[in-house]
């Protein structure tokens, strides 16, 4: 019942008469907006994730867990 929609051209947006979120939020009013600033902050968190030793190595354990786990249906079954 959750659907998201992602869009990387800012002008495909704009228009608060016929814009693509304008026709989105008539059409759904459960609908919610979220400013490509977001995806900007993500990208400047990732970046100095990067940069510090422990979130490299928490993000290599958990990726390293998700692989052993995702890899075994039995295993993601006990999980």
């Amino acid at each position: 019942m959750v659907r998201g929609q992602g869009y990387d051209g800012a002008s495909n947006m704009k228009g608060h008469a016929n814009g693509l979120k304008k026709l989105i939020m008539n059409d759904c009013l459960s609908a919610y907006y979220v400013h490509y600033f977001a995806h900007q902050l993500q990208i400047t968190l990732v970046a100095i994730a990067k940069e510090n030793p422990d979130c490299v190595w928490f993000l290599d354990q958990g990726r390293f867990l998700l692989n052993l786990i995702g890899n075994s249906c039995k295993k993601t079954q006990m999980l």
